[in-house]
């Protein structure tokens, strides 16, 4: 997990955790009365685990804060499956939280705390996955621009600009190399 290799033990949460592998310590020695109990040491070893994971910073922390790591609740689904199903539809944020069943604040919220992003930002790289997908596979003939205005980028320069973002490359580079029939 790659964690911060310096832990202050004499403040705050580092505090905590020197004193609970102390106890823990104190609790493994011959003739202790933890040492029946392997469910007591179970709990206190996940404990410690979860104190380290969840205060001292490591890769996954943002993520973890954010909740992604957490199962999507039922609205947050059927709003993205709606999606999917009128991806080259223009949709707003409206009927997007109509066909999930939810209000528009409500819907914000769990694309916030569960995907990590904004509804418009998900629907957005949805977009931006489907044009990589056709420029990558689809017919040559067909224009860049006429892609990107299928799958909803109206704007060319903030199109190109967020692909190469996304991609690390300008959308003509996912062509190159390709031949045609």
């Amino acid at each position: 997990m790659d964690f911060k290799t310096e832990f202050d033990l004499e403040a705050g949460s580092g505090q905590i955790f020197f004193r609970l592998a102390q106890v823990m310590a104190q609790s493994l020695g011959p003739d202790t009365v933890v040492e029946g109990m392997p469910h007591t040491l179970d709990h206190l070893s996940k404990t410690l685990i979860s104190l380290l994971v969840d205060t001292i910073p490591h890769r996954f922390s943002a993520s973890l804060s954010q909740g992604e790591w957490l199962p999507s609740p039922r609205h947050v689904k059927r709003a993205i499956e709606f999606m999917h199903a009128n991806l080259s539809s223009a949709l707003s944020i409206g009927q997007i939280a109509e066909a999930a069943g939810i209000g528009i604040r409500s819907q914000q919220e769990g694309f916030r705390r569960f995907k990590g992003t904004s509804p418009t930002s998900y629907l957005t790289q949805l977009r931006m996955e489907a044009v990589h997908r056709e420029l990558m596979e689809g017919v040559l003939e067909v224009s860049i621009s006429e892609i990107a205005r299928k799958w909803g980028f109206r704007h060319m320069g903030r199109f190109s600009s967020d692909y190469r973002k996304s991609y690390g490359h300008a959308p003509s580079q996912a062509r190159k190399g390709r031949t045609r029939p």
